[in-house]
């Protein structure tokens, strides 16, 4: 049998900031195992865990400089059809970059699950809002050779952690979901009526390269680190036996 309980992030992050941290022991002494407020205190502290691993995975990620991911130079081709001739063109992008990937945060409601053995399940839901894409780009056409900027903004990038917990209190990851890579839009000046069709094939080629590097960001970088910070911690074994007694009287 599990035993899964879910509070709204805006009350989960209300409580956290109220700064209460594991008297819950004491306070389950007198206090009935279906009260409210109880497991909504419970529900914050695991939440306050989960932004505090999120907070050190925001360090390492600033100490191994993923603050700014250099993007790879890239050649596009494209076509266009004037007065009846085809004419080819090739726009240059150069010295990328994707800035803000250490911005991750928990962004969903938290979630706790008890398994039958005991095991406790604690998942929330984490993302980056703010990404920032920066492109020179470099572009032939006719007799046009403009250099423009590329900017773009990276949103909605969102990631399900889930992590183990059980009587030893060593954490281990159990799932790591990428739900979505992220939704780009792209912003490009300086490219006149003529060559201003180019900044939908860009968007779209953007789009697509994006959505290839956040999920090696996420994948290859990102739970790598958190398993290596939730390897070094044990559980706090306060919060453990608190949410084990609220919700299942053990």
């Amino acid at each position: 049998m599990k035993y899964t309980f879910c509070v709204v992030s805006a009350l989960v992050l209300a409580l956290a900031r109220t700064g209460v941290s594991n008297p819950l022991g004491e306070i389950l002494k007198d206090i009935k195992i279906t009260n409210y407020e109880t497991q909504n205190q419970i529900m914050a502290d695991a939440s306050n865990y989960m932004d505090q691993v999120l907070a050190n995975l925001r360090e390492q990620l600033q100490f191994f400089g993923f603050n700014s991911v250099a993007l790879p130079d890239q050649e596009v081709g494209f076509n266009r059809t004037i007065g009846g001739i085809v004419w080819h063109g090739e726009a240059s992008l150069y010295n990328g970059s994707l800035k803000n990937m250490d911005t991750i945060h928990r962004t969903g409601a938290a979630e706790i699950t008890i398994e039958g053995n005991g095991d406790i399940l604690i998942a929330a839901e984490a993302g980056v809002n703010y990404g920032q894409l920066d492109y020179d780009m470099s572009v032939k056409f006719m007799d046009l050779g403009p250099h423009v900027v590329v900017a773009g903004k990276l949103s909605k990038v969102r990631v399900l952690i889930q992590l183990r917990i059980p009587s030893t209190l060593n954490v281990t990851m159990e799932k790591f979901d990428i739900k979505d890579t992220g939704f780009l839009t792209v912003d490009i000046k300086g490219l006149g009526a003529i060559l201003n069709f180019l900044v939908e094939i860009i968007t779209v080629f953007l789009g697509n390269l994006i959505k290839g590097i956040v999920a090696w960001i996420l994948e290859g970088v990102i739970k790598d680190i958190i398993n290596d910070i939730i390897s070094q911690i044990l559980f706090p074994p306060t919060l453990f036996s608190a949410i084990r007694y609220a919700f299942m009287g053990v």
